[in-house]
């Protein structure tokens, strides 16, 4: 499973995954978690760490530059986990906002 696959499955489940740092924030009691999903999440970590992170870095510069349409965000998002190039103009505006190179790879509450 990848990385784009474990996020989309959690997101089609419900399950609200986000970052906390270094750490994967998964916002479902733990009983609630399948047992096959919390290993995926365990296993591409550092993936979906980056993924999230580009996200969040993608989401700032839309709001930055007024996009609060909810599903042009989302038609962004996922298009960046499917084309390398609408990946890499996004976090390139994204750079402009905070002036440092993103991370160019998409690809109780339990944290990881």
């Amino acid at each position: 499973m990848t990385a784009e696959t474990i996020l989309s499955r959690c997101r089609a489940l419900g399950i609200p995954i986000s970052m906390n740092g270094d750490r994967l924030h998964v916002g479902v009691e733990s009983d609630r978690l399948p047992a096959d999903l919390l290993d995926e999440l365990k296993a591409h970590k550092a993936e979906l760490l980056a993924m999230l992170s580009a996200e969040s870095r993608i989401r700032a510069w839309l709001d930055r530059i007024g996009e609060t349409d909810e599903a042009v965000i989302t038609e962004a998002l996922d298009l960046c986990q499917t084309d390398p190039g609408a990946l890499a103009y996004y976090l390139a505006r994204a750079t402009e906002i905070t002036g440092r190179p993103l991370h160019n790879k998409m690809k109780g509450s339990p944290e990881l």
